[in-house]
């Protein structure tokens, strides 16, 4: 695997790596608000314990939808937990960081709601929260933070390593499913198309992972990762 390069993340503002920071500046001179990346965010390409997940969620760049969800990013407490997952440095109990409930505030549902269905096999609320949190990996195509992702045809050094966690845990037999921009996660990383553990979905965007939203026999690979976790539980 490549050599994690968010080694190089400075301790103050703006939270850029060397290597982006010529072009993530260029883009943010011309982009619009709601789409100029958040410098003053921890920048969150994976989030979660890389040997542990059984289940690895690709999306397009981490977003946020209002004004609190920035407020909480924005917070030493959060900012130093995300400091740590990207040195893979993750918490024992809470690797997920959005989880856990002393970080995240509780109206902030939007993995719950992506999750529902796989929430519904471990009893719900905290519980599954705690459970779930040590076996998912998150990645996200763009490093960055950003209201709205405009930026698909910015490619940075750094997407590399995260082009390889996904290939590592590919290795590793993980249930890989694309959420969000799964051609572009298909053009970066050409096996993952026949990678026999790649769970399809019919609807991208605000839809759960579902059984009725996974195509062919998708949620079969969802349900062997329940299998797996409620085993290691016993």
């Amino acid at each position: 695997m490549e050599e994690n390069p968010w080694h190089g993340l400075p301790d103050k503002q703006p939270f850029v790596l060397p290597e982006d920071k010529d072009m993530v500046e260029a883009f943010n001179v011309k982009a619009h608000e709601n789409h100029r990346l958040r410098l003053d965010f921890i920048p969150e390409p994976f989030v979660g314990r890389l040997e542990d997940a059984r289940l690895v969620l690709l999306g397009n760049n981490p977003g946020f939808k209002n004004a609190e969800a920035a407020t909480y990013r924005l917070k030493p407490a959060f900012a130093n937990r995300m400091r740590d997952n990207l040195l893979h440095r993750a918490s024992e109990e809470f690797p997920f960081i959005y989880f856990d409930p002393d970080i995240i505030p509780p109206t902030n549902k939007w993995w719950e709601r992506k999750l529902r269905h796989l929430f519904d096999e471990f009893g719900k609320g905290v519980i599954a929260k705690s459970i779930l949190a040590k076996f998912i990996l998150s990645v996200e195509f763009f490093p960055y933070v950003s209201h709205r992702y405009r930026h698909g045809t910015l490619r940075l050094p750094s997407q590399e390593y995260s082009f390889a966690l996904v290939r590592k845990a590919m290795n590793g037999g993980a249930v890989i499913v694309a959420y969000h921009g799964e051609r572009r996660w298909l053009k970066a990383i050409p096996e993952l198309d026949k990678y026999h553990r790649l769970v399809r979905l019919k609807e991208h965007q605000q839809a759960p992972i579902s059984p009725n939203n996974c195509r062919d026999n998708g949620w079969s690979h969802i349900e062997d990762v329940v299998r797996t976790i409620k085993a290691k539980l016993r």
